[in-house]
């Protein structure tokens, strides 16, 4: 890309005038070249021209364009925002390590003021005449810890430096990425570019070298700390072992926050290791994948397998959104579109009657079961019913069907509701039974709806 605009996004101007001149010399035959080996060549490929069959196709890649200009626009601007503070997290870390580095690279050579107070030494001896042999001038040997403690901080400082520039390039391959795929305005050829450059950033490994980045700048953090203690070690023993003891926790932290989701799918902790382990791990017997019921999913990603793993086992969470749901609709406004879903999530209409969904009735029961009058959805639809002051012109017979006669959708839940309470079977499981306490919250809830429709 230069100055926004790639080579093959020139109009087609030149090339026509190209094809006009060739067309207008075909009438000449003198200027036709003479036949030989060297013009026994292939013609040169054609440009892309969309045929009738594929215009017809124009609607399907629109669904396609749509769909992937969705992903890709939360992929690139996530890598942006992560590239954006790893730049500024690493450039502040690089100006902190290099006032360390200043004081830590004297640690290599002699130093001056040693050989200052040699030399007046011998200078006072001279002076007053002292018998005493001259001593030789002390010899300088770096200290292992001074060449351990530089080895990781300059390490360290290359590391940040290099993270920096990674990020740097990253975020010119995303605005390059975005630049490219609306270069063209046709769908067809839209898709087709779509396509072709997201599969060449999945083929070229983008989303691991983009996990490499935040690594390297871990590992550069790392390799301080470890300079920091052979950095203090010939000062003070005390402050050594506290540093010893500050960086073990947090290497202790940092493998607990990289094995974590490994385990625990939906935990929101992770490190740049986290990936690289899984996949490690699924690559000896899928062992990881086995452990979490996702047998089919070997080949995923740690993200892809949360989400099929999210998928397991929702009986309690639905049920648990279901009731915070509730709790967050203040409104009526609110309140309203959801009575209408949960009317659409216990009744159907056939050619033969209505029907209750009788495999939702256990997501619905905490709604019915709850004493909160936030959650309770015969409280919540009493309570609107006072407000709107609506009462049922027509029978519950004749409007229990959704959108029928004049009965609003609030009243064909409830009819619903009490539709399914008195058709649902006994309950086996206790947890679904209907408690002493349950029973006068429902009765309490239901008295006050009816007596409302009554007009009371």
């Amino acid at each position: 890309m230069e100055n926004g605009l790639s080579a093959d996004s020139r109009p087609a101007l030149s090339v026509e005038s190209s094809h006009s001149l060739h067309t207008f010399d075909d009438t000449s035959t003198s200027s036709l070249p003479p036949p030989g080996p060297d013009n026994d060549k292939k013609p040169s490929q054609k440009r892309f021209q969309p045929t009738a069959d594929d215009q017809a196709c124009a609607g399907m890649w629109s669904i396609y364009i749509g769909e992937a200009e969705r992903y890709d626009k939360s992929l690139v601007e996530g890598w942006k925002g992560d590239m954006e503070g790893m730049v500024i997290f690493s450039a502040l870390y690089s100006a902190s390590l290099t006032a360390f580095l200043i004081e830590s690279y004297k640690t290599l050579q002699p130093d001056p003021a040693q050989d200052t107070v040699f030399l007046l030494s011998k200078i006072s001896q001279q002076l007053s005449n002292s018998t005493v042999p001259p001593s030789e001038p002390p010899s300088f040997e770096t200290p292992a810890s001074a060449i351990i403690c530089n080895v990781l901080w300059f390490l360290s400082l290359a590391l940040a430096l290099t993270c920096s520039l990674l990020a740097i390039f990253v975020q010119q391959w995303t605005r390059d990425f975005i630049h490219k795929a609306n270069l063209r305005p046709s769908p067809i050829r839209q898709a087709r570019v779509f396509a072709y450059i997201y599969f060449g950033l999945r083929d070229f490994g983008m989303h691991s070298f983009v996990d490499i980045i935040p690594f390297l700048l871990h590992l550069s953090l790392f390799l301080f700390f470890g300079g920091l203690v052979a950095f203090l070690s010939p000062v003070n023993r005390i402050i050594t072992y506290i540093m010893i003891g500050v960086l073990g926790i947090f290497l202790l932290i940092y493998t607990a926050l990289t094995v974590i989701p490994l385990v625990w799918l939906n935990a929101p902790y992770r490190t740049p290791l986290s990936g690289a382990l899984w996949r490690l791990g699924n690559a000896f017997g899928s062992f990881l994948a086995r452990k979490h019921d996702l047998d089919h999913c070997q080949d995923a990603t740690l993200s892809e397998a949360l989400l099929e793993k999210s998928l397991q086992g929702t009986s309690e969470r639905d049920r648990q959104a279901l009731v915070f749901t509730m709790q967050s609709l203040t409104d009526d406004d609110e309140l309203l579109p959801m009575i209408e879903a949960i009317q659409d999530v216990l009744y159907y209409d056939s050619q033969y009657g209505f029907y209750i969904r009788r495999a939702n009735v256990d997501l619905i029961m905490p709604l019915i079961m709850s004493d909160d009058p936030e959650v309770n959805i015969i409280s919540r639809i009493t309570q609107y019913l006072k407000r709107s002051q609506v009462v049922p012109q027509d029978s519950p017979k004749d409007s229990l069907i959704h959108g029928q006669g004049s009965m609003p959708p609030v009243y064909s839940l409830v009819y619903t509701l009490m539709y399914m309470l008195a058709t649902t079977p006994q309950a086996t499981d206790k947890s679904q039974m209907l408690n002493e306490k349950h029973v006068q919250t429902h009765l309490t809830f239901t008295k006050d709806l009816l007596l409302h429709i009554a007009g009371y």
